[in-house]
């Protein structure tokens, strides 16, 4: 091994210690139980149910660890729970984005075809190249929350409330997830760390 990976390898090693170390006494079962509520966490995320519980134990074990303290409350504004993947595929699959805005409608030719098209909906399909929602569903129904919401950003002003919603409801969804993620990362290195020396 060069001296560089060497380095490196031992500057990884050394965290590790440190973060053990500012988990207190105890720390081997307190990072096997932080393993645990980030488990409940990922659980409650894939139900769409609150994790304030589990947010709650995990604060009180890592609140020494600045970095996974970090991790914790960047979870806090979400812990009442956020929508699946599911159910935000779901609802894009409804969502109609609305036309302009201020179109006059005063004849009742145009009141009786809006209220005809509140009633059904026909939409094209095959066509998600040049349609950015076709395109934002195709990519729900494939699991890529991450690409649809940046497909469906440029239409944020004029897709009307439900996709503002929509788009404000799917970022919480991928924060929650990229920060439940990093805390299992964190977790997962720390318990397979060597013990301290």
């Amino acid at each position: 091994m060069d001296l560089a990976g060497r380095t490196d390898e031992l500057s990884a090693r050394v965290a590790m210690i440190e973060t053990r170390a500012r988990l207190g006494e105890g720390g081997d079962g307190r990072i096997a139980a932080a393993a645990l509520l980030v488990g409940d966490l990922r659980d409650a995320l894939a139900d769409g149910g609150s994790f304030a519980a589990p947010l709650e134990r995990l604060a009180g074990l890592v609140g020494n660890d600045g970095f996974l303290a970090r991790l914790v409350e960047r979870m806090r504004p979400y812990a009442d729970g956020v929508e699946t993947k599911e159910a935000l595929a779901a609802r894009l699959d409804g969502l109609i984005l609305e036309g302009p805005y201020g179109r006059e409608r005063d004849d009742w030719m145009t009141r009786t075809a809006d209220n005809l098209q509140s009633l059904v909906s026909i939409q094209r399909e095959g066509h998600a190249a040049d349609d950015p929602l076709a395109a934002g569903r195709s990519l729900m129904r494939d699991g890529d929350l991450a690409s649809a919401i940046a497909t469906l950003q440029p239409l944020r002003e004029e897709g009307g409330a439900g996709l503002a919603a929509w788009l404000r409801d799917a970022r919480a969804r991928e924060r929650v997830g990229q920060t439940t993620a990093a805390l299992e990362s964190a977790v997962r290195d720390l318990l397979a760390a060597p013990p301290d020396p």
